[in-house]
């Protein structure tokens, strides 16, 4: 577990988060995010600075609602927004977080709902390809071996 991580969201102030990083034996880290406020460059350099072993998997909510209009996601991109209200959380902001995670080469990227939408869903998915999972309750995630 990672030590709470602060972020500061507009409407509702400081926030800690925590993250999860499991070392799978023989693949290497997975690195599990709750609502992902915390900036997602630092849970990966958190990460890297405690372990010294290659960050395989991102897995979880990394706080993207963009485009919410028309989803169920409008009060969360306006409450849990790191910018002011009138600065969506945007493509800018996804495309950052990508390459962030692109950046340690991982081989599996799973994102969750929390905090998703649908054009998030396909700037991943375009992103990492084939190691791209949307995340869905009550299916199994399954890590490959190296």
């Amino acid at each position: 577990m990672l030590p709470p991580l602060p972020a500061v969201l507009f409407a509702l102030g400081p926030v800690l988060e925590q993250a999860l990083v499991i070392n799978v034996r023989g693949f290497g880290l997975v690195v599990v995010t709750g609502c992902g406020h915390p900036p997602m460059e630092r849970i990966l350099s958190v990460t890297e600075d405690v372990l010294d072993v290659p960050i395989r998997a991102v897995v979880g909510g990394l706080h993207l609602p963009v485009h919410p209009l028309g989803t169920p996601l409008l009060p969360q991109a306006v409450l849990g927004n790191p910018h002011w209200p009138w600065q969506p959380i945007g493509e800018r902001d996804a495309t950052e977080v990508i390459e962030q995670i692109r950046a340690r080469g991982p081989r599996v990227v799973a994102v969750s709902g929390h905090d998703s939408t649908p054009w998030t869903y396909r700037a991943f998915e375009q992103a990492f390809g084939d190691g791209y999972r949307t995340l869905r309750v009550g299916e199994e995630l399954r890590i490959p071996p190296a």
